[in-house]
């Protein structure tokens, strides 16, 4: 298998984001933090045994392109095939997770219900912990209980930006 990535830049707190695809759709979408690109590829070869890792800013510059009108008010729902990998309850979640409408939140219990199981609001969260496509899958619209911004593994400043771009 073939992995096309790139590194597009993201206004601030956001960073660096990594976007990488197969001939299947868009496998990740990952902030960068302080790792490098090495490192990001390394992390991500163990899912994807024997795949060659290719960076291609051609590829990706379509993607990159509504992710930028994303950030600048101009593009509510970003438009490509998805290929991430995952257990079947993370594909469950991370499909519940893409009906949750831009500009609206949801808590981790109303995404468990959603989902048949009512009483996995941790195991939820956890799912939405280990989103391979943050934004694209919008892990930042799910809250607390209490309506607090919690549990975003992009910090919680970052999930507080994307909503705010979205309000």
């Amino acid at each position: 298998m073939r992995i096309l990535y790139h590194v597009m830049s993201a206004p601030a707190p956001l960073g660096l984001v990594f976007l990488a695809i197969t001939e299947r759709g868009l496998r990740y979408v990952k902030f960068m933090d302080k790792r490098s690109l090495k490192r990001m590829v390394a992390d991500h070869s163990a899912e994807n045994p024997g795949a060659t890792w290719e960076h291609s800013v051609t590829d990706l510059r379509p993607i990159a392109d509504q992710f930028d009108e994303y950030f600048t008010g101009t593009r509510t729902h970003i438009r490509v095939a998805l290929d991430p990998v995952g257990s079947e309850f993370q594909m469950q979640v991370w499909r519940a997770l893409l009906d949750v409408p831009f500009g609206q939140t949801r808590n981790y219990g109303e995404i468990a219900r959603a989902i048949g199981q009512p009483n996995a609001a941790r195991a939820v969260g956890m799912a939405a912990n280990q989103n391979p496509l943050c934004i694209i899958v919008p892990c930042h619209r799910v809250i607390g209980a209490d309506g607090k911004l919690v549990g975003y593994a992009g910090g919680v400043t970052r999930k507080k930006a994307l909503l705010t771009l979205e309000a």
